[in-house]
C-alpha cells in the first residue's frame, strides 16, 4: 500500500460535493479498487472510532463523507441537498 493513497482518498472524499464511486476513487490515486475500499473501511472505522463529526458512507455503491445519524438535520431535507446549498451559500459570499 502506497503511503500516499490514505491521505489523498480522505482529501477527496472530505471535499467531494457528490458521494464518488470506488472505481473513480481508484483512478484519481492511481491505486487497486480493492486497496482504495479497504482503506475507506479502515477510515470509517477510526472515524466511528474516534468519535469524530463525520462518517464515511457506503450507500448504493458510493462511498461519501457525511454527519453520523446523531448529528444529522431532522428534517427531511437530504444531505446532497444540504451540501449543494451550503456551497452555493459559500460562493454567494466571495468578493467580486
Amino acid at each position: 500500500m502506497a503511503d500516499h493513497v490514505a491521505p489523498a482518498l480522505e482529501a477527496i472524499l472530505m471535499v467531494a460535493e457528490e458521494p464518488l464511486p470506488p472505481a473513480l476513487l481508484a483512478k484519481l490515486v492511481g491505486a487497486p479498487i480493492n486497496e482504495v475500499e479497504e482503506i475507506c473501511e479502515n477510515l470509517a472505522a477510526e472515524y466511528v472510532a474516534d468519535g469524530r463529526g463525520f462518517i464515511l458512507a457506503r450507500v448504493a455503491g458510493v462511498i461519501a463523507s457525511r454527519p453520523p445519524p446523531s448529528r444529522r438535520p431532522t428534517s427531511n431535507v437530504s444531505f446532497s441537498m444540504v451540501s449543494r446549498l451550503d456551497c452555493r451559500r459559500r460562493r454567494s459570499r466571495r468578493l467580486p
